[in-house]
């Protein structure tokens, strides 16, 4: 990534307020790529290494057989290896959006998900209320255990 701000440049933003924080976990949502075209990144995979980072996943949407990068998604990068994860909350027709991940660690449980948006009108409102509500019931489903 290359930005011009105040008439300097600033290269590799990414990596560089990476290796500032130093994180274990980064999640990233709706990232416009494949993990297939991050890893032919130039310099990528170096950097992954550099930085440490062990597991990798991608959890794109799926629609009439066809993947929908960019549109809805979640990339993981973690130092630690997951002891297990999760890809959606069982529901066929909320899965095929790909806005819930669960990565269970030894000492902890993390949930990554985003809400839909989809404007303001009726249709897509009575969508993300009824998304909610099966998100809601899979919360609780989580909870329990």
């Amino acid at each position: 990534m290359v930005c011009e701000q105040d008439g300097t440049h600033r290269k590799n933003e990414l990596k560089q307020v990476v290796h500032a924080a130093n994180p274990d976990l980064l999640f990233f949502l709706e990232s416009k790529t494949n993990a297939e075209q991050m890893i032919k990144l130039k310099g990528f995979e170096e950097w992954v290494i550099s930085a440490k980072f062990c597991f990798m996943s991608c959890y794109w949407s799926e629609r009439q057989d066809k993947k929908a990068y960019g549109n809805e998604g979640i990339l993981i990068l973690s130092k630690i290896q997951p002891q297990k994860v999760v890809y959606g909350m069982g529901d066929e027709v909320v899965d095929e959006q790909a806005r819930v991940v669960v990565a269970e660690f030894e000492n902890v449980m993390l949930l990554v998900t985003y809400n839909p948006q989809g404007g303001f009108t009726k249709e897509s409102l009575g969508l993300r209320e009824a998304w909610e509500t099966k998100f809601k019931a899979y919360l609780a489903s989580v909870n329990e255990g």
